[in-house]
């Protein structure tokens, strides 16, 4: 008898929307909610509410320079948030 592969894992679509340890998924600065900003490299809640403020008032980030204009972020934690998987959508 055959062995049956029928069932394949679900996690596909998860991890599009959520970065686990392992995961190549980039978490999009521009479009990434709370939660998911939170999982980020030194940020957490409030630091990721800063940013989703920032990008209601001053639009997408354009470059990794505007996170600098964010209060409470360092180039030295910008540089962190880099390494720990996020983007710019793209850039």
């Amino acid at each position: 008898m055959a062995k049956e592969h029928a069932k394949k894992p679900e996690s596909h679509k998860q991890s599009e929307s959520h970065k686990g340890k392992g995961s190549t998924h980039q978490i999009n600065l521009n479009t990434a909610g709370l939660e998911e900003l939170s999982q980020l490299s030194m940020v957490g809640k409030t630091r990721s509410q800063d940013i989703i403020n920032f990008r209601n008032e001053h639009g997408p980030f354009k470059s990794w320079e505007d996170l600098d204009h964010v209060p409470g972020f360092s180039k030295g934690m910008i540089e962190d948030i880099k390494r720990s998987g996020a983007s710019l959508g793209g850039k």
